[in-house]
């Protein structure tokens, strides 16, 4: 199949465009355009820079949105496009800057509290699946996850945006004055997540009571970052 005729920019984003990639990171790549699926794979192989240089040997993780999800998530500010903002390079761009032009002109990010609550029920969800059978393992990857993200927002809403795999922890830990000891934890358990998707060898062999110490953790972590969303919508009304 030959690659779409119809206007589309691949975009390469997290660690490897930021230049902080390490053994554990693949390859972030976003082509936006109204592509297929069979397109799409076309698009990823067929681009010099995946083949070669800094996608050589590495894992690609491709995302794909059509313009129309772009636009919409361009209208309500998606922190997805924020980070592509700050870190993305454009690697092919046969849309004459279209997306471009749309990053330039994305206002502030305002599902934050919608956010925020759906990090209190993925909470909620684990805290209610460790009153049954579970993997210790699988349940404190979603903590981990929501917790970077939680993390993430934390740093947007202060000002200083980071998109790392850790570097949300050691950024808002430090801004939060969290212990040094308690932000090592976090980077470590965030390798349960790592682990979930084959990356990186299980940190150590978890038990149910470290779910529920982790939960308590996160859900008053998670409260503080809401509180700071609310002074934020408080202070720019």
């Amino acid at each position: 199949m030959e690659i779409a005729t119809r206007a589309y920019a691949v975009w390469i984003y997290g660690s490897v465009a930021r230049g902080d990639s390490d053994g554990l990171s693949d390859v972030d790549i976003l082509v936006a355009g109204d592509v297929s699926d069979a397109e799409l794979q076309v698009i990823v192989s067929s681009n010099q820079a995946t083949r070669s240089g800094i996608g050589a040997g590495r894992q690609l993780s491709p995302m794909r949105f059509s313009w129309s999800e772009i636009e919409h998530m361009a209208a309500y500010g998606s922190l997805f496009l924020h980070h592509l903002r700050l870190e993305g390079n454009a690697i092919t761009d046969t849309d004459d800057g279209r997306l471009a032009c749309i990053l330039l002109a994305l206002p502030t990010y305002q599902r934050g509290l919608q956010e925020v609550e759906s990090f209190q029920a993925v909470l909620g969800d684990v805290a209610a699946a460790v009153r049954r059978d579970h993997s210790a393992a699988f349940e404190l990857a979603v903590i981990a996850t929501a917790l970077r993200h939680a993390f993430i927002l934390g740093c947007y809403v202060r000002g200083r945006p980071a998109f790392g795999r850790e570097t949300p922890f050691i950024q808002l830990g430090a801004e939060l004055g969290l212990e040094p000891e308690l932000v090592e934890s976090m980077r470590a358990l965030y390798r349960f997540r790592l682990y979930q998707t084959g990356q990186a060898p299980m940190p150590y062999v978890p038990t149910s009571a470290d779910v529920s110490r982790w939960l308590e953790v996160a859900d008053t972590l998670v409260e503080t970052i809401r509180r700071d969303l609310v002074e934020l919508d408080r202070t720019m009304s």
